[in-house]
């Protein structure tokens, strides 16, 4: 009897583990690419508060500017410029925000560099915050249109550093 309970106990196990590793599989399989290439955008009630917060954090006196974008593939991008107001700027900083993440969560980067007096540019990723598309390339779309934004600016004058900022992942 002791044998033919721990068989069945066995068999039960196994099919326990069968089928966790059949619905790992079918998420691995199914779920999980089309997570990684359509990225959730924030919660806007939480994201809203701690924009709120951040853009406390802002130098008053500043040139503020939001505008969009259209790609070579039609994509939408929204595109905001800070720049100081009290003298032209020493450099541009591009901020470059992570996955899941939008512009706003370059705010912290935009309050520093615009007290050390350079123009601030971040921007909406295609497919996250305010910018149209609902797909991530993971650097092969985004890149040329790093490129747009950057060609569809003001030029500096001459000897004034570009920097890019990227921040990773989810902010």
């Amino acid at each position: 009897m002791k044998h033919k309970t721990a068989i069945t106990i066995a068999g039960i196990i196994v099919a326990f583990i069968g089928y966790g590793v059949f619905q790992l599989h079918s998420y691995a399989v199914n779920e999980l690419p089309w997570g990684i290439v359509h990225p959730m955008r924030p919660d806007s009630v939480a994201m809203a508060t701690w924009i709120a917060q951040a853009e406390a954090a802002l130098p008053e006196s500043r040139f503020d500017s939001t505008f969009v974008l259209r790609t070579d593939d039609s994509t939408i991008l929204e595109i905001r410029l800070l720049r100081p107001i009290e003298s032209e700027p020493v450099g541009r900083v591009i901020v470059v925000h992570g996955i899941a993440s939008q512009k706003e969560g370059g705010l912290g980067a935009a309050a520093w560099s615009l007290e050390q007096g350079f123009e601030v540019v971040m921007f909406d990723q295609r497919g996250h915050g305010r910018s149209s598309g609902s797909t991530c390339s993971y650097g092969y779309r985004e890149s040329m249109d790093l490129l747009t934004i950057m060609r569809s600016l003001k030029p500096l004058p001459e000897n004034r550093p570009v920097i890019l900022w990227g921040i990773p992942w989810v902010l």
